[in-house]
């Protein structure tokens, strides 16, 4: 009977640490789950400090103001992340994302990010480029002369076969390829132009304001959203003509290459009419080697700050957190996980 007794009281100590250790004891999930929860702002915890470079477009143009803008947000709303600025280019910006080292995050376009994931036209595959986010900005395609210039339409200019000077931006940026782009559409290329006495100039969109009202350039191409100060500001001191793209050239440069047709209303600058051309959107786009943590924790400042984006760029008004996962290629896991939190993405 003695031994049948401390049998099960032994049995009962053993229940008894049992139960005491499933009420003390949480999984890994659930201690990241508190962690989350308890981190100011909502943030999640990051496992150590974090470093990251946004690459954007030249100095002085729309992306490098964005860029600059984010950053900043970044660095106050998530708890050790170090941010760094870095100017770029448009269309090459997928590939530096893509390899991670110089830049994980980075500004381009809809229609390069898709051309950069599925490897088509001059890219290579970037199987390691996932997005983050839709900004819901159009960038508008701007080309400038002076009023004085002896041809004040892009028919005249090509037809004429014009040996124009013409800033572009630099090399695989957004301006400089979609300049290309229309020119195509007239079966005219940079080489057509040089040989036509004229010259293509690789300087930022501050530069290529600049060498206009100084007579050092005759025209300028800017792929922005609008108003780019810059171009206020040249426009201002200089009498300028926006030359308008052709339907049929519009319409033909949309259709190979994904652009939309729009226009730049009047007012804008000091043009009182509109201005036909094409655009494109633009999106933030970001490397495979951020942890899903981090990518998380950009997807959220992005969404939740509206009102201070639209406060610091007036472009980025037209941002709207309900389409920032509509970006045209597979989100990073951990923007996409917030998106589903937030019910953005169902």
């Amino acid at each position: 009977m003695k031994k049948l007794l401390a049998l099960l009281l032994c049995v009962c100590m053993v229940l008894s640490l049992a139960a005491c250790g499933s009420k003390n004891e949480s999984t890994p999930a659930a201690t990241e789950k508190a962690q989350q929860e308890t981190t100011a702002g909502g943030y999640r915890k990051l496992a150590k400090d974090e470093y990251l470079s946004l690459i954007t477009g030249s100095s002085g143009g729309g992306w490098y103001i964005m860029g600059a803008l984010f950053n900043d947000k970044f660095e106050s709303n998530i708890p050790g992340l170090k941010m760094t600025l870095l100017p770029g280019g448009g269309a090459s910006n997928p590939t530096v994302v893509n390899g991670g080292t110089d830049a994980q995050i980075g500004f381009t376009y809809i229609t390069n990010a898709v051309a950069a994931k599925a490897g088509s036209g001059d890219y290579e595959k970037s199987d390691n480029m996932y997005a983050l986010c839709n900004l819901s900005v159009k960038q508008f395609l701007h080309l400038c002369v002076p009023a004085d210039y002896k041809y004040q339409t892009l028919d005249d200019i090509i037809n004429n076969k014009e040996g124009i000077k013409m800033a572009v931006g630099p090399r695989a940026g957004g301006n400089e390829v979609a300049f290309s782009r229309v020119l195509e559409q007239y079966g005219v290329s940079y080489a057509d132009i040089e040989s036509w006495g004229g010259s293509i100039q690789y300087i930022s969109a501050q530069e290529g304001c600049d060498a206009v009202k100084d007579g050092q350039v005759n025209g300028n191409a800017n792929l922005a959203a609008i108003p780019l100060g810059v171009i206020t500001e040249m426009s201002s001191a200089k009498k300028i003509t926006f030359l308008k793209i052709p339907d049929d050239k519009a319409k033909a440069a949309c259709e190979k290459y994904g652009y939309t047709q729009e226009s730049i209303p009047a007012g804008t600058y000091t043009n009182t009419e509109d201005i036909p051309t094409i655009a494109d959107t633009v999106v933030l786009i970001i490397s495979g080697q951020v942890s899903n943590d981090l990518a998380y924790n950009l997807a959220k400042c992005l969404a939740e700050n509206k009102q201070a984006w639209g406060e610091g760029y007036a472009a980025l008004g037209a941002f709207d957190p309900a389409n920032a996962a509509n970006c045209g290629i597979p989100l990073h896991p951990g923007a996409e996980e917030y998106y589903k939190e937030a019910g953005i993405l169902k």
